[in-house]
């Protein structure tokens, strides 16, 4: 065996001694649901008094089931292999939750627009941790919009449930304006921020 082999062998060899181990993407999965859900417990936990409005009628803890379903599916379908249109059932999940979300909502309360606002900011601090754990597993696989606006969903919606859990404002404008439209912004900006972070890879 030649000098040149044996140095393309010691190459080889520390380029894969050096690369990072492959994780299953079914535990990054595991990852970023436990990360939701325990952020969800302890906010929701760390909220006294726990007052959430109608949290005795059957579309309340409808809406609730579905928040969580957003959060389970929405992670396992932003990281699991590529799927022909499986991204666009947590499209569909996601449009669900809006509705009921609305639907929950009281059209005759006139509450102020600005009331309780701090709802937003509360909606995205509690996304942030499962926003920047969804960028970093996203980051393994070759950038797709679709992945990150669904992965950036999955983890509004767990600002969106603990809100649920624990708002009182029960004005449809404050739902929309505060609930809503943060979860929209936090998924546009886990797209923009994944957009311009490095690939380690370019699999699908």
């Amino acid at each position: 065996m030649t000098d040149e082999t044996e140095a393309i062998r010691a190459q080889l060899s520390r380029a894969l001694r050096d690369d990072p181990p492959i994780v299953p993407w079914k535990v990054d999965v595991a990852r970023l649901i436990a990360a939701n859900v325990a952020t969800c417990l302890i906010v929701v936990a760390a909220v006294s008094p726990w007052q959430p409005a109608h949290s005795g009628d059957g579309l309340w803890w409808l809406t609730a089931g579905a928040l969580v379903a957003m959060m389970f599916v929405g992670s396992a379908l932003a990281i699991a292999p590529a799927r022909k249109n499986a991204a666009w059932i947590a499209v569909g999940l996601a449009a669900v939750c809006v509705f009921l979300l609305v639907r929950g909502a009281d059209p005759l309360r006139h509450a102020s627009v600005w009331a309780d606002a701090e709802c937003a900011l509360a909606e995205i601090a509690v996304s942030l941790v499962p926003a920047v754990l969804t960028a970093l597993a996203l980051a393994r696989f070759a950038f797709q919009w679709l992945r990150a606006w669904v992965g950036g969903i999955a983890a509004a919606a767990t600002g969106a449930l603990v809100l649920h859990c624990t708002c009182v404002n029960e004005s449809v404008v404050h739902v929309i304006i505060f609930h809503l439209a943060p979860s929209l912004l936090v998924a546009l900006v886990l797209v923009a921020v994944r957009s311009r972070m490095t690939s380690r890879s370019f699999a699908p």
